[in-house]
């Protein structure tokens, strides 16, 4: 078979070639997001919402609701009130406050004491008279005390305060007394005669500032208006709270004491005392005069404002404070024993160096012993003798800071109480 030959011009001729088409490229690999083998593609491949950022919702505070609580369990005490303290302003006076010797266990805690642990040299041994279990005692006990100084004589009556480490002799005390007594007395001279009686009622140390006269239990059943003759002295009542005050005498011993009874004690005393001596008891003139006795021992007992008063007005209330209770007193008797302060010096030294069971000293003028020669009941004299010595025994030592005995006196079963028929 013979093949066509073409021109070479024909095979030239050159064809028109199309553009290219854009095509994209996938994504590389690399920006891919992998897919887990066992998530679902469908899923992964849906689009995602953009998700809001998240709002502050700030918590609710919680209130703790307080349990209801049952009357039987609701305290008495009501909640503490509150005082803004008041700021101190110049040339005002401010309210003095009680003595920082004394402590009131039983009353209002804003006294507070320096006297915790008070020793007593009985002319043989150390004998404690107060003392506080909460104390550290920072310093020595008296032997160990006395021990380091050779050459401190110790006498009968000496005092040594543990708490502070300070050490007193009874002839110290009686020393300064006495010098009290002689600048009153020169004070007095100078401001002529009694004019400066209402300043000397303040001899008597801080203590009581002084025995200041008050009602008594022989203006109760003897004379109204009259104080009666007293077994112990005024005079010497001063000088001896003088005194205890520079012996660390603790007021509150004399509370419960043969001083100072509990009210049904000194009432029972009272109607014994009459009975002794053959005389009625007039149950208003009782109730009257008890009710004194009371509201002066409660005044002192639970402590706050007026307890000196209190204390100091029960102890002239005291039956024995006084003689010839129920009967009245002849001039001679009211004026029998002396009022003298350098006199009182001298009995106080005789009480202190006797023998307590020998009884009232010889030579004593300012305690009066005119209750020996009261009309007594057959065998009444000697243990009523006895109660009116021991209560001027228990006064005197005041002087040397030693605590009266405590009252073992019978109560009396009931208080006594008015009666509107008794005439």
């Amino acid at each position: 078979m013979v093949q066509l030959k073409t021109s070479a011009g024909a095979q030239t001729i050159k064809r028109p070639v199309a553009p290219p088409v854009y095509r994209p490229q996938p994504l590389p690999r690399v920006l891919q997001t992998k897919s887990l083998p066992h998530q679902n593609p469908q899923i992964d491949q849906r689009p995602r919402r953009p998700v809001a950022p998240s709002v502050y919702r700030p918590e609710a505070k919680k209130v703790v609701q307080a349990k209801p609580v049952s009357p039987h369990q609701r305290s008495l005490t009501p909640p503490p009130v509150f005082r803004p303290q008041q700021t101190q302003q110049k040339n005002v006076a401010q309210p003095k406050l009680a003595p920082a010797l004394l402590r009131y266990p039983h009353g209002p805690a804003t006294r507070q004491t320096i006297q915790r642990k008070i020793w007593r040299f009985d002319g043989t041994n150390w004998v404690e008279d107060s003392s506080d279990p909460d104390d550290k005692n920072p310093f020595p006990d008296p032997v160990a005390y006395c021990s380091a100084r050779p050459t401190l004589v110790v006498k009968k009556h000496d005092r040594y305060n543990q708490e502070t480490g300070t050490y007193i002799s009874v002839a110290e005390a009686l020393d300064q007394a006495q010098e009290r007594v002689e600048k009153r007395k020169k004070g007095k001279r100078k401001r002529g005669g009694n004019s400066g009686e209402k300043k000397a009622d303040n001899f008597g140390g801080k203590i009581f500032g002084g025995d200041k006269r008050g009602p008594t239990a022989y203006g109760s059943f003897s004379k109204k208006g009259c104080q009666g003759p007293h077994s112990v002295a005024h005079i010497t009542k001063r000088t001896v709270f003088d005194m205890g005050e520079k012996m660390w005498l603790y007021p509150l011993k004399i509370i419960d004491s043969k001083l100072m009874p509990e009210p049904r004690r000194v009432v029972k005393m009272v109607e014994d005392l009459l009975a002794a001596r053959s005389l009625a008891v007039n149950k208003n003139t009782l109730y009257e005069w008890y009710q004194k006795y009371k509201n002066a021992y409660n005044k002192a007992k639970v402590g706050g404002r007026g307890w000196k008063h209190g204390l100091r007005e029960a102890m002239e209330l005291h039956p024995l404070s006084v003689y010839k209770v129920g009967e009245e007193a002849t001039k001679a008797e009211l004026s029998r024993k002396e009022e003298d302060a350098k006199q009182s010096m001298a009995d106080l030294r005789l009480f202190l160096d006797c023998d307590r069971k020998l009884g009232v000293p010889l030579g004593v003028k300012t305690v009066d012993r005119g209750y020996e020669e009261q009309d007594w009941k057959p065998g009444q004299k000697l243990p009523w003798v006895k109660h009116y010595e021991d209560f001027a025994f228990n006064y005197m030592h005041l002087a040397i800071g030693r605590p009266p005995s405590p009252s073992d006196y019978p109560a009396a079963p009931k208080s006594p109480e008015r009666d509107d028929d008794d005439a």
